[in-house]
């Protein structure tokens, strides 16, 4: 998704005097220290910063550059809400592709609906419609992380462990849909989701129950049935990523990952769609 040669930074916590949050965050809380339902269904483009639904709006390109809560284009990618209401990313050919090398890395994509926690009382689900455009080449999807695990500046700050949904073009070693675990980098398991038309729209749903302080079960569903479900490390607080960029993966058993990364600029753009992307804490089940 977004470029491995990265620093790790550290994670801030801010605590007040009395180890309490303040009223105003206070307010923004449930009883059960999750942030209230929220949902966007893209009438209008969203709002970015501390305190909204969505934190950062990033574009990776340009030989490497980062656009954060910029322009809605830069480089060879974009960002639009549709005349139908949807969010849509795509990419355009690069003219400059060749002259980047080895920069080549084009990535847009958007963190959002921080802090959501499970415990137990309750479990948290967070739900999304996704249509992926016909010719997609590169990656793309809905992912779950650790909250703040990108930088101010669009960079990495922690290991990039995640759980989700992810779609892979043909020219991948690893094409189609899938769920997906990966952990600093590396995938703990990739499941195929079959049955499912991922060039139409789809209704998809996350759900983390918590197991304990060090595990979650993890689940995915696609139009109200289940797909896959594993256990994975519990993050704490997490945000969602969705993006589209133009990963190359390769098979490639010598890597410590079992693959290596290129990048692909073909001359047919391609593009996701994504609608009613909400998050929510409830009863654990």
């Amino acid at each position: 998704m977004v470029r491995n040669t990265i620093f790790l930074v550290s994670l801030i916590l801010v605590l007040t005097l009395a180890f309490a949050p303040h009223a105003s965050v206070a307010s923004e809380l449930e009883s059960s220290g999750n942030p209230h339902p929220r949902k966007d269904n893209f009438s209008k483009w969203p709002d970015f910063g501390e305190g909204k639904d969505w934190r950062y709006f990033i574009i990776d390109g340009n030989g490497g550059n980062i656009s954060v809560n910029g322009p809605t284009t830069f480089d060879n990618s974009a960002a639009e809400v549709t005349s139908n209401k949807e969010l849509r990313f795509f990419q355009v050919y690069d003219p400059d592709f060749d002259a980047e090398y080895p920069g080549q890395y084009n990535n847009v994509f958007m963190i959002g609906f921080q802090g959501y926690i499970p415990n137990n009382q309750r479990d948290i689900i967070w739900n999304f419609d996704m249509k992926i455009e016909p010719g997609l080449y590169g990656t793309t999807g809905l992912v779950i992380e650790r909250k703040d695990t990108f930088a101010p500046d669009g960079n990495f700050a922690l290991p990039f462990d995640f759980f989700g949904v992810i779609y892979a073009g043909e020219e991948n070693f690893n094409p189609g849909l899938s769920c997906a675990s990966v952990v600093n980098w590396t995938p703990i398991s990739k499941d195929p989701i079959n049955g499912v038309n991922p060039f139409q729209w789809n209704a998809y749903e996350i759900r983390f129950h918590f197991v304990d302080s060090e595990t979650i079960l993890a689940s995915i569903s696609v139009n109200d049935t289940q797909v896959c479900q594993t256990t994975i490390a519990n993050y704490g607080e997490t945000e969602i990523q969705i993006w589209l960029d133009n990963y190359k993966f390769t098979l490639d058993p010598s890597s410590p990952q079992g693959y290596t990364i290129g990048f692909n600029n073909e001359e047919t753009p391609q593009g996701i769609l994504f609608d009613n992307i909400a998050a929510k804490a409830m009863p654990a089940h």
